[in-house]
């Protein structure tokens, strides 16, 4: 799998070399447009660095290089609206940001930029009111990430993007009004930047970082000072990226709208971020843990975070009735489903009375049948979760600090290395997988 990104000049390269701009700078290798309306500027390529195009300003951020990954989408031909091999179009939308396309892994051309050189000036603020620029350090990916780099994501997203939601770094300059935070402090991203508490509006829960909000897979992002919150000092930056989204929805799962309460009994299948992340809750919160897994060699390191039994579904694949065997027929009270599709159905079979399963993923597919009379007798609640306020997050971060938690790693990659590391997360990883960047 190839990233594909653009410079107006210089046309399709892997490697996006950008800078910080203010919204409405034009890039300094030549369009005569402004290409991209959000904080990170796709603007010049390796070909303008060695020819030694200025950056503009005199120092400080006016001279900052900001490596970004810009997410593609696949397209088809403007002729004949078949896919073909030749190359799609590179236009301007009605918001004048360039649409990229990528087809058979070629780009090409067909609308052509006049130079007008606009060099940054030191003079535009990098910060505006109640905004913070953020140094990233480590980025942790979700599987989500992957879906809209891929142009899978189930809701409409609008490219070239940013891809990333979930950001560990340090504050470097605060806009005017700010008062949560100040320069040096250490900092992690909230998913839905708009959503502080209570029931969200439309657009709070619309606006999520990574799509269609710009991400953070860059190494210098502005967020919103409502959209930021500082991680517990026991974390390694690292670790504290891994916390946005996985450890919050896990949160939401058992405790905003599972209330679990001690010796329950919670089902989990996988081992990924939010799966472990909830083992690790409820653990601490005194369940008992059922894990499934197709790995038998994660066994071990599922029962060390503290799995009272885990199920191999690569020999038991109707786990739904080992569960309940397990339980003596009873079956869980909670259920964290995150495969979607064909493991629903056996979610449902396998919840206790008036159980609670939670519809967190659709690893397996967006769609399933499942049998209403089925979850009408056990009394069940299926419920979708797909993050939490920031509220939420201040509860799950003061949890986790209380019983020091410690996020589980499977893997550390550079920003070079960004597509190998989206590749770990089709081989299931134990954990997450981190970017290490600054």
């Amino acid at each position: 799998m190839r990233y594909r990104t653009y410079c107006t000049d210089h046309g399709p390269y892997t490697q996006s070399r950008l800078h910080f701009a203010p919204a409405g700078v034009r890039p300094l290798c030549g369009s005569t447009n402004p290409i991209v309306t959000s904080p990170i500027r796709l603007t010049r390529c390796l070909h303008c660095q060695s020819s030694g195009r200025p950056v503009g300003g005199q120092g400080g951020l006016g001279e900052l290089e900001i490596l970004a990954f810009i997410a593609t989408y696949k397209t088809t031909s403007l002729s004949g609206g078949k896919e073909s091999n030749s190359a799609p179009a590179i236009k301007n939308n009605s918001n004048d940001n360039l649409i990229i396309g990528e087809l058979n892994e070629e780009l090409a051309v067909e609308e052509k930029w006049k130079r007008k050189p606009s060099p940054y000036r030191e003079s535009d603020a990098p910060a505006g009111a109640g905004q913070i620029l953020v140094r990233t350090k480590a980025v942790s990916l979700n599987y989500r990430d992957k879906l809209v780099i891929e142009d899978k994501y189930p809701l409409p997203i609008s490219y070239p993007l940013v891809p990333g939601s979930d950001l560990a770094g340090e504050v470097v300059a605060v806009g005017s009004g700010v008062s949560r935070f100040k320069t040096g402090d250490q900092v992690i991203s909230h998913f839905r930047p708009k959503w502080l508490r209570g029931v969200p509006s439309h657009e709070e829960l619309r606006e999520n970082l990574g799509g269609p909000l710009p991400g953070v897979l860059a190494e210098y992002v502005l967020l919103s000072e409502q959209g930021a919150l500082a991680y517990p000092d026991y974390l390694t930056p690292a670790e504290a990226s891994t916390l946005p989204v996985a450890l919050v929805t896990a949160w939401v799962a058992l405790f905003t709208l599972g209330n679990l309460k001690p010796g329950e009994t919670v089902l989990l299948q996988g081992s990924g971020g939010v799966s472990l992340f909830a083992l690790q809750l409820a653990v601490a919160h005194g369940a008992r843990v059922l894990v499934t897994s197709t790995s038998p060699g994660k066994v071990a390191r599922l029962k060390q975070l503290g799995a009272a039994e885990v199920i191999d579904a690569s020999v038991n694949p109707a786990w739904d009735e080992v569960v309940l065997r397990l339980t003596d027929g009873r079956g869980a009270d909670h259920i964290l489903d995150v495969i979607g599709g064909g493991a629903v159905p056996r979610s449902i079979e396998a919840a206790a009375w008036r159980g609670h399963i939670a519809l967190i993923g659709i690893m397996d597919r967006p769609a399933t049948t499942i049998s209403i009379p089925n979850v009408m007798v056990k009394n069940l609640r299926l419920q979708g979760v797909s993050h939490g306020s920031r509220a939420d997050m201040e509860e799950s971060l003061a949890f986790a600090e209380k019983h020091r938690i410690p996020p589980v790693i499977d893997a550390r990659y550079t920003f070079d290395a960004v597509p190998d590391a989206l590749d770990h997360l089709d081989r299931g990883p134990f954990g997450k997988v981190v970017v290490e960047i600054n």
